[in-house]
């Protein structure tokens, strides 16, 4: 086997019921201030109540996600990030 390192990103999990509503605190906590929410376009119920929990605070909402993302719809996210000045 050749040699590498692998260096992972530290994670936080935040489980249970009701935890969606501590979403704005660990935006705070991260000092975040205008997420990018991605949804694909059979959960985008979902992602709306999401702005709802966010008082609409954040960049906005791509909803062209799908499972083994295409590389063209990854530019079009990312693309869509930067003209939304999306901060995560």
């Amino acid at each position: 086997m050749e040699p590498f390192e692998y260096n992972s990103n530290p994670g936080r999990v935040i489980f249970g019921s009701g935890t969606l509503k501590k979403l704005p605190d660990e935006i705070s906590r991260l000092n975040l201030s205008f997420p990018l929410l991605l949804s694909t376009p059979q959960q985008v119920e979902q992602a709306e109540s999401l702005k709802e929990i966010l008082n609409g605070k954040l960049a906005g909402l791509f909803s062209e996600a799908t499972m083994h993302t295409p590389s063209h719809i990854t530019d079009k996210a990312l693309e869509y990030a930067k003209a939304q000045k999306a901060d995560s």
